[in-house]
């Protein structure tokens, strides 16, 4: 059947000519739709390196020594670490919540705190999160240890002046395994660090991909708590939304301690819809995808129309080939074989050209992040990148061929020679 379609192909190429053209140029379009659309897709469909489900989060300020309710006898520093502490605790043990922990540069953040590692031999940029020691961020936050140790070892890692915790695509970047990087000194900020822990890898924006990050933990001298972030856990089968709801104002006034204040209470599902908004990400999103349906429906629909009118003129034929003997199912594959020769040869080429675009220009990669911080994934590797989404753009084109050949060719395949060739 591959040889009678090819021989049918050959024999009718001025016929084609017109078809495959439209499918060469569909195919780089294609391009152009498709991969920024599957990269989002990807990457949104990440895994975020931790459990985002329950948690939720209170912002705390402090008044300015300008405002009317600003008491100078809480300001003493003894005053501020006391008053720290009952807000924590006060969180702590808030019917409700699990665990809380105190953070700087928070996950989902709209600030965050890049810096570098290195070594002798490498670099790598890292953004760091600073959590106060004692309190069980990881626990809090759902983060796992990979380096060996438990998950209440890892949080009773000690802070030493020059201790830090990574994550492990940190470590890969710097050609070590998790057990492996475990001791080993790092330049940071022309100090150095020693790396005492490995987690699993997190996207500390969910805007983005798994960044390379570093954990620090940090005594209550070296956050600044004027103002702080408390980040907290609730129990199993309390919704964050309503609990946000019903303690509001129970909390505003629980907290409102010394110069201390609540400023935002919010679950993180808002925290996270309210950044990926803000960042242009939600729009980003809804704009490529609905481009990419609406492309892929055009493309569909055009493809089968032309391709449909072209099998339909080809009743004639069919009823020949029936006339010899041909049954109706052979005729019906010998078209759709020919649909899938033509489809794959003009999408070899129109990817072929794209590809001296994608060579000079580049593919399809994260947004809103420098790739330099990106772990190593088929998107960064240009070849497996391009493989992946000319396959999926093959796929896209054959199936609207196969469709636009199907039908029509079921029919012409079961008419009666005697007509077809009457008509002829």
């Amino acid at each position: 059947m591959i040889r009678i379609a090819l021989k049918n192909l050959w024999s009718q190429r001025k016929v084609y000519g017109w078809l495959a053209l439209e499918l060469i140029i569909l195919s780089i379009l294609a391009w152009v739709i498709v991969d920024p659309t599957v990269v989002r897709i990807y990457y949104a469909n990440q895994p975020l390196g931790y459990d985002s489900n329950r948690l939720a989060e209170i912002s705390i300020d402090s008044y300015p020594s300008t405002s009317s309710k600003y008491s100078a006898e809480a300001a003493d520093s003894a005053s501020v670490s006391d008053n720290f502490n009952r807000i924590l605790n006060t969180i702590s043990s808030f019917p409700g919540v699990e665990s809380a922990t105190v953070v700087s540069y928070e996950i989902e953040g709209h600030s965050s705190w890049n810096g570098g590692l290195y070594t002798d031999t490498d670099t790598v940029s890292v953004t760091g999160i600073m959590y106060l020691q004692g309190t069980p961020f990881f626990a809090t936050y759902g983060i796992k240890p990979v380096d060996g140790h438990s998950l209440k070892e890892l949080q009773e890692l000690g802070y030493p002046s020059d201790g830090i915790i990574i994550s492990e695509s940190t470590a890969q970047w710097l050609g070590k395994k998790p057990k492996e990087i475990l001791g080993m000194t790092v330049g940071e900020n022309q100090t150095e660090k020693r790396i005492v822990g490995v987690t699993n890898d997190v996207r500390p924006k969910s805007v983005g991909p798994n960044n390379t990050c570093m954990f620090i933990p940090a005594t209550k001298e070296n956050l600044s708590i004027e103002y702080f972030t408390i980040v907290f856990r609730l129990k199993d089968g309390i919704d964050p939304a309503k609990f946000v709801d019903e303690n509001r104002n129970a909390l505003n006034e629980k907290l409102s301690i010394g110069n201390y204040h609540p400023v935002e209470l919010r679950t993180y599902a808002d925290k996270s819809a309210e950044l990926q908004y803000t960042q242009g990400y939600t729009n980003a999103n809804r704009i490529g995808i609905f481009m990419a349906v609406f492309y892929l429906i055009n493309m569909a629909l055009g493809v089968i129309g032309t391709v449909w009118l072209q099998t339909r003129r080809r009743a004639g034929e069919a009823g020949i080939m029936k006339a010899f003997g041909a049954r109706p199912h052979h005729i019906t594959v010998t078209l759709i074989w020919e649909g899938i020769i033509l489809t794959s040869v003009t999408w070899i080429l129109g990817s072929a050209i794209y590809l001296q675009y994608a060579l000079r220009k580049g593919l399809a990669t994260a947004r809103y992040i420098n790739h330099w911080y990106i772990p190593k994934t088929w998107v960064t590797d240009f070849w497996t990148h391009f493989g992946i989404v000319a396959l999926i753009i093959l796929a896209l084109m054959l199936v609207a061929v196969v469709i636009g050949i199907w039908i029509p060719a079921r029919r012409i395949a079961r008419v009666d020679p005697a007509v077809t060739l009457k008509d002829e």
